[in-house]
């Protein structure tokens, strides 16, 4: 329980730069995400081009929603949890991840600080956390403005695997300065000329070898977007949870927290069928 906690506020942090607590999905499947292999593709185009379509499509960008379809492989399980929403961006660093399975969760981040709420059972009011930002990681920064793809990353391009999104380039990209949440991550970068650098799939690979994947679908940019979009405000009667300070100890159990973090010793949280058929990581 206590792991449960720590993972949430590693993974909020984690992935306020786009994403939201593995531990919070329902499906459980067997095998996982896929990812690029790690092979280069024919020599046709470079990295450094592929990455300057992205910085050029996302620097044009204000605001960005779309629904998406989220996957974390647990390396210590090999099993893969499965979730899905709706994601809202605006640029620079705001962010908003409504859940429609688990239904009810919410990640509201701006600037200032995160909030992030999970529904308690049968109606009850449920719980939330609130916390700072700082220390959080930079691994799609490309998204929300914080990050330039030429300064922080080191590039290389991988054949795209089996089940990726059609017609994109496999972009890795690793941090020039070592990041605790990820080891890094793989952007399969649209190369139609209609939709040249958006990014479809982004897959992120942490420290522990477990595999974050989000697939985006339906999306919409530079629509007018509420600041107030992203000061989520939970229920009256939610309980407030305490998350750990970075490097610190766990902070007391969160109700309802069923996640462990990679190398925990417990069997892989949740049920359920989910999707099939996600071929095995590559390494």
């Amino acid at each position: 329980m206590t792991r449960s906690n720590k993972l949430a506020r590693d993974l909020v942090l984690g992935l306020l730069a786009l994403g939201a607590p593995a531990w919070i999905a329902t499906d459980v499947i067997t095998p996982s995400v896929v990812v690029a292999q790690d092979t280069p593709p024919p020599a046709a185009i470079t990295p450094e081009l592929v990455a300057a379509r992205v910085q050029a499509f996302y620097d044009q960008t204000r605001t960005m929603e779309a629904r998406f379809q989220q996957h974390f492989w647990i390396r210590a399980h090999g099993t893969t949890r499965s979730s899905r929403g709706t994601v809202v961006i605006q640029r620079p660093g705001r962010i908003r991840f409504d859940y429609s399975q688990p239904r009810g969760q919410v990640i509201a981040s701006t600037p200032a600080g995160y909030t992030y709420y999970e529904p308690g059972d049968d109606g009850a009011p449920g719980q939330y956390a609130r916390g700072s930002v700082e220390g959080a990681s930079s691994a799609l920064g490309f998204l929300t403005g914080t990050t330039n793809m030429a300064r922080d990353y080191r590039f290389a391009l991988r054949a795209v695997g089996p089940g990726a999104p059609e017609h994109t380039d496999a972009l890795e990209l690793r941090p020039r300065r070592a990041d605790p949440h990820y080891r890094r991550i793989v952007l399969y970068v649209s190369n139609e000329a209609s939709s040249l650098g958006v990014v479809r799939r982004v897959s992120i690979e942490d420290p522990d070898g477990n595999w974050n994947r989000f697939d985006f679908s339906d999306p919409q940019f530079n629509r007018e977007v509420s600041a107030s979009t992203f000061e989520y405000q939970p229920p009256s009667g939610a309980r407030e949870m305490t998350m750990p300070a970075a490097g610190g100890a766990p902070a007391a159990p969160a109700r309802g927290a069923t996640g462990a973090p990679a190398g925990a010793s417990t069997a892989a949280p949740g049920t359920g069928t989910g999707a099939s058929g996600l071929p095995a990581p590559g390494r």
